[in-house]
């Protein structure tokens, strides 16, 4: 893969925290896909801490630019998934916009990773099973299957594989998501102010989910 111009990867790094998984994943994500990597260091402010040579009150951000290579990179995640089994990424499916970007990004991912993709579309147990309830199980899988039907020749190397758990949300695509390379879900644009909300489920992945989680804007395109 040749490097794309202009284009990299920005990790932000709190000496104070764990940082490394976040650098080791950035530096894995700019070496797969041939992209510069930035790291933006937090330093703290003078009130948290007596020296940051000279810098003014606040959190100041400093910058090191560099491009990684393929081999420091991609031993990053290598272990990531059980051993034996083939790793894959898990793409959240609604039939929303914001979920139909998710499954482009997720797909190109595990193209580049040459992994697996499991598409979850969760369903939510109805709080009254009626008669129509075999027909809105049948028309939750034809969304999800017509979603991602027209995905099979840009990515044919990819292995997709559907799925209609039942249960929240949240907890089937956490539970899909312990031993997943990534979790992949869409943002709803539902305003002025939307970069401001990521919305109850991604929300709640970012503290429920044992893999790192990738939370793609509505109408956000895939990179290649």
């Amino acid at each position: 893969m040749t490097t794309t111009e202009g284009r990299e990867i920005l990790v932000g790094i709190d000496p104070g925290r764990n940082w490394y998984p976040s650098l080791a994943q950035a530096a894995d994500e700019a070496g797969r896909r041939g992209l510069g990597l930035r790291i933006v260091v937090a330093v703290p402010s003078r009130q948290e801490a007596p020296q940051t040579d000279g810098a003014p009150g606040g959190t100041v951000s400093r910058q090191v630019e560099g491009k990684t290579g393929p081999e420091s990179a991609h031993s990053a995640r290598d272990d990531a998934h059980a051993p034996g089994q083939p790793p894959y990424l898990v793409v959240g499916i609604d039939g929303s916009e914001s979920s139909k970007a998710a499954l482009a990004f997720a797909l190109e991912e595990a193209d580049v990773r040459g992994a697996r993709l499991r598409a979850l579309s969760v369903r939510q147990p109805p709080a009254v099973v009626t008669q129509g309830e075999e027909a809105a199980l049948q028309e939750q899988r034809r969304m999800l299957f017509e979603t991602t039907a027209d995905w099979s020749q840009k990515y044919p190397e990819v292995v997709l594989t559907h799925e209609l758990p039942v249960g929240q949300p949240v907890e089937e695509l956490a539970k899909a998501s312990e031993e997943a390379l990534a979790l992949v879900v869409g943002r709803r644009a539902t305003g002025a102010h939307a970069d401001m909300r990521l919305g109850s489920v991604a929300d709640g992945l970012l503290h429920r989910a044992h893999c790192p989680v990738i939370i793609v804007p509505q109408g956000e395109p895939a990179g290649r």
